[in-house]
């Protein structure tokens, strides 16, 4: 299956992805999914560097900023359906992990809850989809923690930071070169990335 790698900024980023047209004849609708990710979090300490994203998978890449090992987190989904005006939250499952300082973190497919908004989507017969991606929540050593109500605010907030997005263009060059966003998603780098644990 081909994939769509998507550079995360501090905008919000929209991208349909693996639309497919129905026979219009038969009356049915243009089938359209895209993915939303940003805006930036400032204060919190794991960020969104890229995200790798089609019709029947998310995987998103973040960065440790902190002086800390992360040891754990959450990454939240907010379901749009474009036709209704109250978006749908999901919660990933706790993705338990290792990441130092620096240190770069691979969330895949089954931690970020995307099977279960697929699903979602296809009972409800909606078409015209749409997936904002988040952190909700991250611990780090020493039990310290960050975390967003995602349910209770019903958006993710954040705003433009130039020198936050140098700070992760420079860990990013750091440790992937200048390679393309695809290439950090390439099982190779298996050492260099970080994953959750089963």
């Amino acid at each position: 299956m081909k994939y769509v790698a998507i550079i995360v900024s501090f905008l919000w980023i929209v991208l349909p992805v693996g639309a497919q047209r129905a026979d219009t004849a038969a009356g049915k609708r243009e089938e359209r999914f895209s993915l939303r990710t940003g805006p930036r979090q400032p204060d919190f300490p794991l960020q969104e560097v890229s995200a790798l994203f089609n019709d029947t998978e998310l995987q998103v890449l973040f960065v440790n900023l902190t002086s800390r090992q992360v040891e754990q987190v959450t990454v939240g989904l907010l379901l749009e359906d474009k036709t209704s005006p109250e978006p749908v939250t999901r919660l990933g499952k706790v993705c338990n992990t290792s990441v130092p300082p620096g240190g770069f973190l691979l969330v895949k497919t089954a931690n970020t809850g995307f099977d279960g908004a697929l699903a979602w989507f296809r009972g409800k017969g909606i078409t015209q989809r749409a997936v904002a991606v988040g952190i909700t929540q991250v611990r780090l050593a020493g039990g310290i923690e960050w975390n967003l109500p995602l349910e209770a605010k019903g958006r993710f907030e954040g705003a433009s930071d130039k020198d936050l997005d140098r700070k992760i263009g420079v860990l990013q060059r750091k440790a992937f070169g200048r390679h393309s966003a695809a290439a950090f998603f390439d099982p190779s780098l298996k050492k260099t990335v970080a994953i959750c644990r089963k």
